[in-house]
């Protein structure tokens, strides 16, 4: 059966339309349909194009490495739509990134666990917790109807609570201002590139460049992508989504794979690259293993030719 979650698909489909003819195909066809009334029916007797088409085809399928476009474009939300708001909460410091506390509002139904613990109404998040618990913790089955909360204005009145405000924690260079004349700020978009490093003392470290910053460096003229830092470390290489790498699995062989997204900490989504979905888990790398030499990134072209990319 087909696998539509693997990319290759499209490549046995054109094989199979090039090298079998009408007749063949209508027999095919005509056996999936009845395949739901007679689950046993044996696979037409169909001529194959040569004696080892199958095996030929899979070896040929096996070869493909797929290419992807990489989006390197700036244009784009700059920054998310939801906005948070200032807390009185004073700003900490953790491995030497300095964090400031927001408050976002999120519907109840959306949230993940933790975000329902920092409900910053005491009341709100006591009945949130309860609901959760009577539903084993099915976020969206708990909060398929809204809470019910006692209205202050009217005591023989109750009011729906759909949303609700929680407490986050983001570095202080991930949120920008949302609009003008008020103190709301608004996680920055997504990220535009990573850059990777290497430290005069041969440590790896990262950048992660925001659409928002990429796009204040092209109005500054400056470069997208900074290659010369003034600590003396040295270019290594710059990732877009879209972009391909290359490693040596267990066996020896090239394993191909395509990057997704980034995150803040300097962590590198990759999913293989044939793979339609994303993977679950999520498959990283950090940053030691990408500068560990390892880990090469590559160019595919539109017919799958393969050549370092030259950062």
């Amino acid at each position: 059966m087909k696998n539509r979650e693997d990319h290759r698909h499209h490549a046995l489909d054109a094989a199979l339309v090039a090298c079998f003819d009408v007749r063949a195909m209508q027999q095919i066809v005509g056996w999936f349909k009845q395949l739901e009334l007679e689950p046993d029916k044996p696979f037409p007797d169909i001529q194959m194009p040569w004696p080892k088409f199958v095996e030929d085809l899979r070896l040929a399928l096996d070869k493909i490495v797929i290419s992807h476009r990489v989006r390197r474009k700036v244009s784009g939300a700059l920054h998310d739509e939801t906005r948070l708001g200032p807390t009185k909460e004073p700003p900490i410091t953790e491995a030497g990134k300095t964090y400031r506390f927001y408050v976002k509002r999120k519907e109840l139904a959306s949230m993940s666990k933790g975000e329902i613990a920092a409900i910053r109404d005491d009341k709100i998040r006591a009945l949130a917790e309860h609901r959760l618990a009577q539903f084993d913790g099915d976020v969206k089955k708990a909060f398929a109807e809204p809470l019910m909360l006692d209205d202050k204005s009217a005591p023989d009145r109750r009011r729906a609570i759909r949303k609700a405000r929680f407490c986050v924690k983001l570095q202080a260079e991930m949120v920008v201002p949302a609009g003008h004349g008020n103190k709301a700020v608004a996680e920055r978009g997504d990220v535009h590139h990573y850059v990777l490093y290497r430290l005069p003392d041969g440590k790896a470290d990262h950048e992660t460049v925001s659409r928002f910053e990429a796009m204040q460096r092209l109005s500054r003229k400056q470069p997208v992508i900074n290659r010369k830092r003034d600590d003396g470390a040295s270019f290594v290489m710059t990732l877009a989504p879209g972009d391909m790498l290359r490693r040596r699995n267990d066996k020896g062989e090239w394993e191909y794979l395509v990057v997704r997204k980034f995150n803040a900490a300097g962590q590198v989504f990759i999913k293989p690259h044939n793979q339609a979905g994303a993977p679950k888990p999520e498959i990283s790398f950090g940053r030691e293993k990408l500068a560990s030499g390892e880990i090469e990134k590559i160019s595919v072209d539109p017919i799958g030719r393969i050549r370092p990319a030259r950062d």
